[in-house]
């Protein structure tokens, strides 16, 4: 009898395809904003990109990157049209952008940190709550999801003394990207549209390969070999029919004073002055913000994108939207500056050391007026539209923590914050 089962089991697997088919026909689907507009994303282990069904038609998508070392997946795209009533691939259905999304969703800072003697319990949804971030976000029916970078994060293998990570993957592979951000995820790709935006550790030292590979808003570079990372990208806008989002690649800007990135920045700054306002600066490292307090001084800001913002920024860019904080924080500022928002507290070990910013505190020359800061806590926040506000100056914004508990409310108005 036994015999006969395994006899039927490898029959099943050759008619499917073989043993990889067979182990891996996963198919993640998601739709994504990018520099072309609105594009249907998946990620397969099938042989080819699948169709996609689109207002009744069956369309081919275009493979934007192929199975290569380390990924035994293929990624695949589709550009969609803006008056695309319906989308699905395989039988998943694909969910479209609103005309005017007025619960905008933003997470950050997601993935199990492993690195050296540090690791996270990724086994453990407690201490790697990704999951539960994503269960809890999704009941809150976003419009759009606004993840700010880090969704890779186990670099190293698992300590041999760390229960909680053992046999997790590690490295620049799909296994880790996987098990970091896809497996936990899928729920909420498949609840609204994303704007994906690249933190430091998928920069190319780090997680590169896979964001190359699979979420990338720009085409997979195959110039630069099987890797095929761009050490950094351009700018690309948004436009949320009320608020338009720039979202900017700063992945490797540095903590220290750099001339020549100063002057690489400094235009994609510029580049705001010819949007519609209001306009969000979307991006992962904080200009003017704070993660510790060391020697009586302030740290966390980022020297090269606040000189190159300083002078550059038109009146209608109202905030900066950014994680890499592991906590939720929300500044304005005395001088004429954008809110500073930061929900960095999405999964990754959370940073416990930042002080509760009083009035008057001096960050790189930016002097504090308002703020909220919840720290040691797990979270995500969501910011939402003002009734009936046609300016889209005026949003709600909530932190919340795993039980979808109020952290704190701030009411932004233009350039002005008031929390509770």
């Amino acid at each position: 009898m036994r015999k006969f089962i395994s006899a039927c089991a490898l029959l099943s697997t050759l008619l499917t395809g073989g043993v990889e088919a067979a182990e891996a026909d996963h198919l993640f689907v998601w739709v994504q904003y990018g520099p072309d507009g609105i594009e249907a994303r998946a990620v397969t282990s099938q042989a080819a990109c699948p169709p996609a069904l689109v207002d009744g038609v069956e369309l081919a998508m275009n493979e934007r990157s192929a199975p290569g070392d380390a990924y035994p997946v293929r990624g695949c795209s589709l550009l969609l049209k803006a008056a695309t009533q319906s989308a699905s691939v395989q039988g998943q259905a694909l969910p479209l952008p609103k005309p005017h999304p007025n619960r905008i969703l933003v997470i950050g800072d997601t993935g199990c940190r492993m690195k050296g003697a540090i690791a996270q319990g990724c086994n453990d949804p407690h201490d790697w709550p990704f999951s539960r971030t994503v269960e809890q976000s999704v009941a809150q029916k976003p419009d759009l999801v606004l993840h700010v970078g880090d969704m890779h994060y186990r670099e190293t293998p698992c300590p041999v003394d760390k229960s909680g990570c053992q046999g997790s993957p590690f490295g620049d592979n799909w296994d880790v990207w996987k098990a970091d951000f896809f497996d936990p995820a899928e729920p909420l790709l498949h609840a609204a549209p994303w704007v994906m935006v690249r933190g430091n550790h998928e920069d190319c030292r780090r997680g590169g390969k896979g964001w190359a590979r699979l979420l990338d808003p720009y085409a997979f570079d195959v110039t630069k070999g099987e890797a095929g990372c761009l050490p950094t990208s351009a700018s690309f806008n948004v436009d949320l029919q009320g608020v338009t989002l720039a979202v900017l690649d700063v992945s490797t800007a540095l903590d220290h004073e750099d001339t020549g990135q100063v002057d690489w920045y400094r235009p994609q700054f510029e580049q705001m002055k010819a949007l519609k306002g209001p306009v969000w600066g979307v991006f992962h490292r904080p200009v003017w913000a704070i993660e510790d307090y060391i020697n009586g001084s302030p740290i966390g800001d980022n020297p090269n994108l606040a000189r190159a913002a300083r002078d550059a920024l038109a009146p209608q860019v109202t905030a900066f939207i950014s994680g890499h904080h592991h906590a939720f924080e929300a500044l304005s500022y005395k001088e004429d500056l954008p809110i500073q928002v930061i929900s960095g507290h999405g999964g990754d070990e959370l940073a416990m050391h930042v002080p509760p910013i009083t009035t008057g505190m001096v960050i790189n020359g930016a002097t504090v007026d308002e703020v909220a800061i919840r720290t040691g806590t797990f979270g995500y926040s969501m910011l939402e539209r003002a009734p009936d506000d046609a300016t889209g100056l005026h949003w709600k914004l909530t932190a919340y923590d795993l039980e979808s508990r109020v952290l704190a409310i701030c009411d932004l108005n233009g350039r002005k914050l008031a929390c509770q």
